[in-house]
Parts: structure tokens; sequence; C-alpha cells
């Protein structure tokens, strides 16, 4: 009865051990999938900064680009009425 006994402490200790195992596990995964969320709603919020700060590119980009034709259109405009001039110039001398 003794040796019975004994085994049956045993596996009462070993189950003990796995269950207290068990709770130990539980709560780790419980904390790991709060993180996973915490996580995830970080990266969303992530996504969502990255997208803006793109779409302001593309708009800076484009605004770049306004600017430097719009610079293109004066220097356009300066050498067509350099060109004016110089034509004005030909026809007074024609004319006289």
């Amino acid at each position: 009865m003794s040796d019975s006994n004994q085994i049956t402490q045993s596996i009462k200790a070993k189950v003990v051990k796995i269950i207290a195992e068990y709770s130990k596990l539980n709560q780790t995964q419980e904390s790991l999938l709060k993180t996973k969320v915490k996580l995830e709603e970080l990266l969303e919020s992530q996504k969502k900064i990255i997208e803006n700060l793109e779409e302001r590119n593309k708009i800076t980009k484009l605004a770049s680009e306004i600017n430097s034709s719009e610079e293109g259109n004066r220097e356009l405009k300066l050498k067509i009425n350099e060109h004016i001039r110089h034509l004005d110039e030909c026809i007074r001398l024609l004319s006289e």
C-alpha cells in the first residue's frame, strides 16, 4: 500500500505542477495577445501616417513642379519680350 500511496502522491504533485505551468502559460498567452493587439493598432496608425506623408509628398512635388513651371514661364516671357523688342528695333530701323 505504501508504494501505491507514493505513486499517488507523486502523480498528484505532477498534476499540480502541470496545472501551475498551464496557468502560467495561459497568462503569458493573454499578455502576448494583448501586446499583439497593441502592435497591430500601432502598425495601422503608422500605415496611416505613412499614407498621409506620401500624400503630402505628392502635393509638395506637384507644387514644386508648378513653381518651376511658373519660373520657366517667367523666363520664357522675358525671352519673348526681349525678342519682341529686338523685332521692334529691326522694324524701326527698316522704317527709317
